[in-house]
Formats: C-alpha cells, structure tokens, sequence
C-alpha cells in the first residue's frame, strides 16, 4: 500500500538531477514496490530513475533502476504523455536523473 508520494522534477526544460527524496527503505517497508509517473509536453530525452541502499550517499552510491527515453527516435515526434510504471527495491533514497533534448518534463511523481 502506498504511504508516501514525491514530486521528484517539476516543470524543468534542462538536464540535471533531482533532489534525493526517501524510498520504501528509508521506511522498512517489506515490499519495495515504488510508482513512478512521468508528465512531459512536446518532450524529447530520457529520464532515468536511481536509487540507493547507503543512508548518505556519495554520488558513486546510485544506481540506474529504470529509464525511458521519449521521442528517442529522430523519426518520432515530440512525445506529450503520461506514464507510468512500477519497480521494486528497498532504496533507502530515490532520485531522478534527465536529460533534456526538446520540451519540457512537466513533472516526475513517484510515491512507495
């Protein structure tokens, strides 16, 4: 059952990463499951979500857990969507990580 939401970007046009905000582990919630939702208007880049099991992570602690690349193909047009999707893991921190091409991330939702 979720417990806790997070808005992990908001309304950025470019690349960088988010603040770290606490996962399932942080909590000890047993199953780790996390949700994650991205919002983007006329979007091309990648979003990749990492976690960590450290309580202070240094910057090498991260790791990728998920990516998705929106309108990675020349050929495909800027994507403005909502998706969602879930994964697992007892991260004690989550953060997103993007890179923006074209458009804008209209926000990263996450909640545990």
């Amino acid at each position: 059952m979720s417990t806790e939401s997070y808005i992990l970007v908001s309304n950025s046009s470019a690349s960088g990463t988010g603040e770290k905000c606490k996962g399932a582990g942080y909590n000890r919630h047993n199953d780790g499951l996390h949700t994650v939702v991205y919002a983007v208007d006329a979007f091309k880049g990648s979003i990749t979500i990492q976690g960590t099991l450290e309580l202070y992570p240094a910057e090498s602690d991260w790791v990728d857990v998920i990516s998705y690349d929106f309108g990675g193909d020349s050929t495909e047009s800027d994507s403005t969507t909502v998706y969602s999707e879930n994964f697992s893991g007892n991260f004690v921190w989550i953060r997103a990580k993007y890179t923006v091409t074209d458009g804008t991330i209209v926000a990263v939702r996450y909640n545990y």
